[in-house]
């Protein structure tokens, strides 16, 4: 009589697990180029186009709480980096995006973290923070990829408590790719 129970427990489960996942970790179906001394190139959620410009792009999902979807933003943008991939002060590549942030408005606190080394042919390192958005503290999770003469950064921006933000920064890194060097 256990087993019965047991069976659709386990089934209900499953599916709950299989729905968060793909929650968590949208599909990426929509090519983003940016555009700067190089042309970059990743692949993205294909979420509402909320800013674009040569160099950034800020995609966003809704909320639909019916799915418990939480509104989240992925922020891509592209800009000149250090002259040379060889001992890349991270330090002083977190300091300027954070000063970046704030003088335009974004109270932005990032802490270093592990190198990132999925993108072929880009020296990347994982960042970590929060920033306000509305009067609430919001989890971002970056990528921040350098080539000579680029810096690309990829960020997720959502709840403090949605486990995907980490996730889709990733993953859409593990996509970035750039075209040739002029």
């Amino acid at each position: 009589m256990t087993n019965v129970r047991l069976i659709p427990a386990l089934s209900i489960l499953f599916v709950s697990i299989t729905c968060f996942g793909a929650w968590a970790a949208p599909g990426l179906s929509k090519e983003v180029k940016l555009s700067a001394e190089r042309e970059a190139i990743v692949m993205a959620p294909s979420w509402r186009t909320a800013t674009t410009q040569p160099a950034l792009m800020v995609l966003e999902r809704a909320p639909d709480k019916s799915k418990q979807i939480s509104f989240a933003l992925l922020v891509l943008a592209m800009e000149t980096g250090p002259e040379s991939t060889d001992g890349i002060d991270w330090k002083k590549v977190r300091d300027n995006i954070v000063a970046a942030a704030n003088a335009a408005g974004s109270p932005l606190s990032l802490e270093l973290k592990e190198p990132f080394t999925a993108a072929k042919g880009l020296v990347g390192r994982h960042l970590s923070g929060t920033t306000k958005v509305k009067e609430r503290t919001v989890k971002v999770e970056m990528i921040a990829l350098v080539a000579p003469k680029v810096l690309l950064t990829i960020s997720s921006v959502g709840r403090t408590d949605d486990v995907g933000v980490a996730d889709l920064a990733t993953k859409v890194a593990t996509t970035a790719r750039l075209t040739p060097a002029p």
